[in-house]
């Protein structure tokens, strides 16, 4: 997406203007994207390798195949909308997607080596999300404020 072209022949500088709004505001969606992908990512892991896991009496948690056809269902979408602007991410997804691949939700039942292995490996790789993650300051928008004695903008917050 670009600014209209007839902008570049009246007013350069303009459209240069808009044209940097623009990649700044595309940017900022690949961003939000790229966040929204890694946090739900990041969820399924802790939630399969907490499944996987036994509780503090030694016994096994429940585990259901959803906590498997999840995470699957989401390599599916990631591959299908992912922009393919976070390397680190791609890596991290692929790698999960490796370790689940072929494992069926009864084998993981049936083997407790093979539970211990999983959930020992999704764990890292959910350490690893989670340091993609990071807590950007929100946009702060900027409002009129109405007032008594006339015109005049302030920043709200």
């Amino acid at each position: 997406m670009e600014p209209p072209s007839y902008l570049m022949r009246v007013a350069p500088e303009v459209f240069e203007e808009e044209r940097r709004r623009v990649v700044s505001r595309f940017e900022e969606a690949v961003r939000l994207a790229e966040q929204a992908f890694a946090t739900e990512f990041g969820r399924l892991l802790s939630h399969l390798s907490e499944r996987l896991t036994n509780d503090q009496t030694g016994e096994r948690r429940v585990f259901r195949d959803s906590a498997v056809t999840n995470l699957t269902d989401f390599f599916a979408r990631f591959q299908q909308l992912n922009v393919r602007s976070s390397p680190e991410l791609d890596a991290l997804v692929e790698e999960a997607q490796r370790l689940v691949r072929g494992v069926s939700p009864q084998a993981l039942r049936d083997s407790d080596s093979l539970r211990q292995q999983v959930a020992a490996e999704m764990a890292r790789v959910r350490g690893q999300v989670k340091g993609l993650l990071t807590d950007a300051p929100r946009r702060r928008l900027v409002r009129a404020r109405p007032s008594a004695g006339g015109g005049g903008h302030a920043a709200g917050g």
